[in-house]
């Protein structure tokens, strides 16, 4: 039995066989070109940046609807970085300065800017760039190498305990945790995009053990402690006994949200209070009156608006704010929020002339809200024609 310490960054208890991922990188089997071959260089680079930055607004937003805006925006933020001038700029340089090939000057330069970011303490909030910044490489090497990243990992039907020497963020977001029941690292913080996405996932998750892969092989029997930080390779008999009653344990404690749920929700002088569920996506609705939510005090639906190329549809509006009112039901209140008058709520090529009549508008002594043209009948049709449960409101804050 060996007993590896690191840093616990999503709780649970995990038992099962280990999963060792293959720690090689990519070959780049040509690092040269001749000087009339850089200008191709230089568009293959255009590309595969261009390729990785919208497959990762497309994994950002299906990430978005399985987890929430904030565990998307991870991925949307890596979309930024392929974007990013002086990223490009050091690249090209690489490519028309020393006559590097695409991939040989993308993998130098941003394994540069990965040496910046070793040398500070794991629980630094700018050590996650780390492995944001290998995550891209991988992405965009693949790109040039003609292998499409999907961000899945090679994983079988069967559950497993993932060991690496790391995991990106794309590689993170794409676990199951029905198949993969706990991973462990040998390096990475608290603090990483990575561990986030761990405690998202509900996947009890140790990174930060330091180099520990020689010492498995796939197959063998591990545990991983996500409340104290432990890998334990190869238990005995003894441990796994002890660690399976503390899963069974940990399994068997009741939600004490859940307990409450069916409890009269009324102050000690007797005032009864109305408790009202926020969400962001549909499918939250539900999990609201689980938990004895009454109703939707607030959904947000700027989910519809972010990160796509143009305004959602009457359609598509229609479609969220049915499965909302269904999933609450008709004699419980739902509060629609149909526009946050946010610049960053907007399509990306939207041009929203009306937020500078906003804006001129503030800067009057007398505010005024000006109305845009939006059809409401899309909340219509979503009530079901009961056009009386509308009540619209401005507000500027």
């Amino acid at each position: 039995m060996h007993i590896k310490r690191g840093i616990a960054v999503s709780p649970g208890l995990a038992i099962g066989p280990a999963l060792v991922l293959d720690t090689e990188g990519v070959v780049i089997a040509h690092r040269h070109v001749t000087a009339d071959g850089v200008e191709n260089e230089v568009r293959r680079l255009d590309v595969a940046l261009a390729a990785s930055a919208e497959d990762a607004k497309d994994r950002g937003r299906v990430l978005a609807q399985r987890l929430g805006p904030s565990m998307g925006g991870i991925l949307f933020g890596h979309a930024s970085l392929y974007a990013d001038p002086a990223i490009h700029r050091q690249v090209e340089e690489q490519i028309r300065g020393n006559l590097y090939t695409a991939e040989y000057a993308v993998s130098r330069s941003l394994r540069e800017m990965v040496k910046l970011f070793e040398a500070m303490p794991a629980d630094s909030q700018l050590a996650r760039f780390r492995a944001d910044l290998l995550d891209m490489e991988k992405q965009v090497l693949g790109r040039l190498l003609g292998v499409t990243p999907t961000g899945q990992l090679p994983l079988s039907a069967e559950p497993v305990i993932i060991l690496a020497h790391d995991l990106t963020p794309s590689e993170t977001a794409g676990l199951d945790p029905n198949t993969v029941h706990a991973f462990a690292t040998e390096s990475g913080g608290p603090t990483s995009h990575t561990a986030i996405l761990a405690g998202a996932l509900d996947i009890p998750a140790v990174v930060g053990l330091g180099r520990f892969l020689s010492d498995v092989s796939g197959g063998d029997i591990v545990i991983v402690d996500g409340f104290k930080g432990l890998l334990i390779v190869n238990p005995d008999p003894a441990t796994i006994a002890d660690y399976e009653e503390q899963r069974a344990a940990h399994r068997a404690k009741a939600d004490p949200y859940l307990t409450l749920k069916d409890a009269e929700p009324v102050t000690r002088d007797g005032v009864r209070i109305t408790l009202l569920g926020n969400i962001e996506f549909p499918s939250e609705a539900a999990h609201c009156l689980d938990r004895g939510a009454e109703g939707v005090g607030l959904y947000r639906t700027e989910f519809l608006y972010l990160h796509k190329d143009a305004d959602p549809t009457e359609e598509e509006h229609f479609q969220a704010y049915h499965e909302v009112i269904n999933a609450v039901g008709a004699d419980k209140p739902v509060v629609i929020r149909t526009l946050d008058l946010g610049a960053d709520k907007f399509a990306i090529h939207a041009e929203p002339a009306f937020l500078t009549v906003l804006a001129r508008s503030l800067q009057s002594h007398d505010i005024h809200i000006p109305v845009c043209p939006v059809d409401c009948s899309r909340g219509d049709r979503a009530t079901g024609g009961r056009g009386e449960r509308w009540h619209l409101t401005a507000a500027a804050g």
